[in-house]
């Protein structure tokens, strides 16, 4: 699936204790995503996170409001300023909207080789200047669960059961983030790559409401870099390979 279906699902959420949701914070993303096919595309977001999030084992489950909820709330988003990337095979710059916010800039192949470097440089504004780098991930094949494209007996994919595990197999060794989303909710999970799979729970699947749902997995590497108030991450991510065509990714039908 190409298009950036999680446009900034990764905004780091709210800390929660003892799994009770959190409330907003101030955070930042700058997301470098370069697809399975080759192609990618770089992007920045910024502000309180509207979002709560519970703790269930290893994964958080993450609650946002409709969109549109908080129409009105504000006119404009804070920003850093100009936004630069230098150090993998093409330089990219983020330029500031009106209303501070970033267009994501296509930015086509990103990188070859696991572990080049993205240099992160933010000219300041709202949000103080700042300077981060992080490194690119390796490849990761994703062996399960295999995308499943609806049929007419399956409109929605593969039935799955939220009271069981939904477990992810893969070849690599760099980080792996897998998520299932469903609504305005979704799970994110992150493994080490080195055992190879890695589970959602069922405590957390159970969070989600029934109904037509997607996963999405891919390598990544984190930054986190302070600037003022802010904690802003910086990821690079690249979309996992399958035995298929495109982006890993496949619908799901939460029972």
């Amino acid at each position: 699936m190409r298009a950036l279906v999680f446009a900034i699902v990764a905004v780091a959420s709210g800390c929660t204790v003892d799994g009770t949701p959190s409330g907003a914070r101030k955070t930042g993303l700058v997301r470098l995503f370069q697809h399975a096919e080759g192609g990618g595309i770089i992007s920045a977001q910024f502000g309180d996170d509207p979002c709560t999030t519970q703790v269930a084992g290893p994964c958080d489950v993450v609650f946002c409001p409709p969109a549109g909820a908080d129409a009105g709330a504000t006119s404009s988003s804070p920003s850093a300023g100009k936004i630069t990337e230098d150090g993998l095979l093409q330089p990219v710059t983020l330029l500031v909207n009106p209303d501070g916010t970033y267009y994501p800039q296509p930015a086509g192949h990103l990188w070859n080789n696991r572990a080049e470097r993205a240099a992160i440089h933010a000219d300041g504004a709202a949000i103080p200047t700042f300077d981060g780098a992080v490194l690119a991930p390796a490849q990761g094949f994703f062996l399960a669960p295999v995308p499943v494209a609806p049929t007419p007996q399956q409109p929605n994919g593969p039935t799955i059961d939220r009271a069981a595990d939904f477990t992810f197999s893969w070849q690599g060794t760099d980080p792996v983030h897998a998520i299932i989303s469903s609504g305005n909710a979704r799970v994110d999970c992150p493994f080490d790559g080195n055992p190879g799979s890695g589970a959602i729970p069922a405590t957390a699947l159970s969070l989600l409401p029934a109904g037509p749902a997607r996963f999405d997995a891919w390598t990544r590497n984190l930054q986190q870099v302070l600037a003022g108030d802010y904690v802003v991450t910086l990821s690079a991510e690249e979309a996992g390979h399958y035995s298929g065509t495109g982006d890993y990714s496949g619908p799901l039908d939460l029972q």
